[in-house]
């Protein structure tokens, strides 16, 4: 392959590094909104609808996964580790938007309660 085609895919490829940083800023603004003490004392006891939640995130996950494996990402320790860092996110980010969800119903229910 000529010099002039590798170069003209090389700039055709998009920027990962800054991608990945931005991504990471979004997961981390996103996990800012509340902690995990937070989060677990409004859910409490996890019911149906969380259960179903993060079984959702997991499947996501799994296919996800299961793509990039079909297109020649290698399945190794490194590979593995990403992988499960990236699921435990997409869980937490499940169980933090389910508590703010939780938190938000509390505060109206208040907001109605002294309207009364």
């Amino acid at each position: 392959m000529s010099k002039r085609r590798t170069a003209k895919r090389q700039a055709e490829k998009p920027k990962i590094p800054f991608a990945l940083q931005e991504v990471n800023s979004k997961i981390q603004a996103a996990l800012q909104l509340t902690t995990q003490g937070e989060a677990d004392t409004l859910i409490g006891s996890p019911d149906e609808t969380l259960k179903t939640l993060e079984q959702g995130a997991e499947s996501l996950h799994l296919l996800f996964w299961t793509m990039a494996h079909s297109n020649g990402c290698r399945v190794n320790d490194e590979t593995l580790r990403m992988a499960a860092q990236a699921q435990m996110v997409g869980l937490v980010l499940v169980h933090y938007a389910y508590a703010l969800g939780v938190k938000e119903g509390i505060r109206r229910a208040n907001v109605r309660g002294s309207e009364v």
